[in-house]
């Protein structure tokens, strides 16, 4: 009995020892075979039997053992491709591997808009075609689309094709035969937060803006044009003012005069300029005039500055507009003490007009006449008043709330109000129209600023809502 149970245990503990010892095959060697892959489009990623190896196209496999190995090719966009490798010798072995040759292995691009008929313009290339009209065997990618109609505003977007698949791109063209607007996200304004608006006689359209400094609008294009003159000081732009081909830029303390092509500055470093915001600029061919926040008012006449503050007259302090008139009388419009006028001589305090308010927020004139809007407050409910050249006229609800924040008269004498309630037009106080976001293509009823260029068209900019041009002839 105990001699089996010896020999049991004996062959328990081999059988073990052969399980413990056991190998598997021997592997082969590797040969000295090598395979190039080359492929269109290159930078394709090498899977072999479904594991990355870790090199893209072009790239060379080396020391591959013999036998059969599944090669797989992957780039976004196109889809995979799969191909049989034998090795059985010591081969040197290049593919390409054209995907570009296979159909499905391309994509196509459904071009669609409203109005039809739009002209395609593909990667820059104005194409012979009209939507709606398809692409076909397009390599994958990524391509700019644009379309062009006459009287609307030409779209363009970025759509991706892919392989054996097709692509979308359907673009709503807005109708510009009246409105054009134009959004920052158009990629053509620079920024949507707009201050004021100034147009030249060369054509030239100038734009302040909140924080991204002035912006040029020339040949149907934007350009930062104070970036060229290294940086103002600050990207404030509060008031823009021009005559002929010349105009000056208030951008908060500092004032600029751009000619067209360059800036001088001119600053409280090197024209004893009060350190102070600059509220606004007005002129005539002479002298220009400037108004500031809390420090009175300058004028320029060509070659120095003279500056009057509380020292010259308590009565110029809280400037919030100024105006020139025709016969260089200077209108003042202030915070505390209402309308002042200066002639050369002596300021002069308006109080036929300070029942509607001492708070003045714009001055315009044209010709004799004087036109003045009150900021309503406590005690005083505000309103527009204008001088005929003979009498002030009052008007206390000629628009809503009263709040005005630009006053523009064109050549023709009309008038425009830029407010919170949208933009009013009128020449005749009898007779006002109101454009506002309910009929119109304006996004926002803040306006800050309007005004018209020689073909009559007026110019909007809004604040938050980017900027407008209005075909009102």
């Amino acid at each position: 009995m105990k001699m089996y149970l010896v020999f049991l245990l004996c062959i328990i503990f081999f059988v073990g020892c052969e399980k413990e010892i056991s190998t598997s095959p021997e592997n082969l060697d590797p040969t000295n075979s090598s395979v190039v892959v080359n492929s269109v489009p290159s930078d394709m990623k090498i899977f072999k039997d479904g594991f990355y190896i870790g090199k893209n196209t072009p790239a060379e496999i080396n020391r591959l053992e013999l036998g059969s190995y599944l090669i797989t090719l992957k780039k976004d966009l196109y889809r995979d491709t799969t191909f049989l490798l034998n090795i059985s010798d010591d081969s040197k072995i290049e593919l390409t591997i054209d995907l570009h040759e296979n159909p499905r292995m391309l994509g196509s691009l459904l071009c669609e808009s409203i109005p039809n008929n739009s002209q395609i313009v593909l990667n820059d290339s104005l194409t012979e075609f009209k939507t709606p009209y398809t692409f076909r065997n397009l390599i994958p990618g990524t391509y700019t689309v644009k379309y062009l109609f006459p009287n609307f505003k030409g779209l363009t977007n970025n759509f991706v094709v892919r392989s054996n698949s097709q692509t979308r791109s359907f673009m709503n063209l807005t109708d510009t035969s009246v409105w054009v607007p134009y959004f920052k996200n158009d990629f053509e304004l620079l920024e949507k937060n707009l201050t004021t608006v100034s147009s030249r006689k060369d054509g030239i359209l100038l734009i302040g803006t909140l924080g991204s400094g002035l912006l040029k609008f020339e040949n149907h294009s934007f350009s930062h044009i104070n970036s060229d003159f290294q940086s103002f000081s600050s990207n404030k732009i509060y008031d823009i003012y021009s005559y002929q081909n010349e105009s000056w830029i208030a951008a908060e303390n500092d004032i600029y005069k751009f000619d067209g092509n360059s800036f001088t500055a001119y600053s409280a470093n090197t024209t004893n300029f009060p350190n102070d915001i600059i509220t606004s600029i007005d002129g005539n061919n002479s002298e220009i005039w400037f108004g500031f926040k809390a420090s009175g008012i300058a004028k320029y006449n060509g070659s120095s500055f003279t500056f009057y503050n509380e020292s010259t007259s308590s009565l110029i302090k809280n400037v919030n507009d100024i105006s020139v008139d025709d016969n260089n009388n200077v209108w003042i419009g202030t915070s505390d003490n209402g309308l002042v006028k200066y002639d050369g001589i002596n300021f002069v305090q308006i109080t036929d007009i300070i029942e509607l308010g001492l708070d003045i927020q714009t001055v315009e004139n044209y010709g004799n006449e004087i036109w003045v809007t009150h900021r309503p407050k406590s005690g005083s409910i505000g309103g527009i008043s204008y001088f005929n050249g003979t009498e002030w006229i009052k008007f206390t609800s000629l628009i809503n709330r009263n709040y005005v924040s630009d006053f523009y008269i064109d050549k023709n004498n009309k008038k425009y109000l830029s407010t919170p309630d949208g933009l009013y037009i009128f020449q005749n106080p009898n007779s006002i129209q109101l454009i506002d976001k309910s009929n119109s293509p304006l996004s926002v009823n803040l306006i800050n600023a309007a005004v018209t260029n020689s073909k009559n068209e007026i110019w909007i900019v809004t604040d938050g809502g980017g900027l407008y041009k209005f075909k009102n002839n």
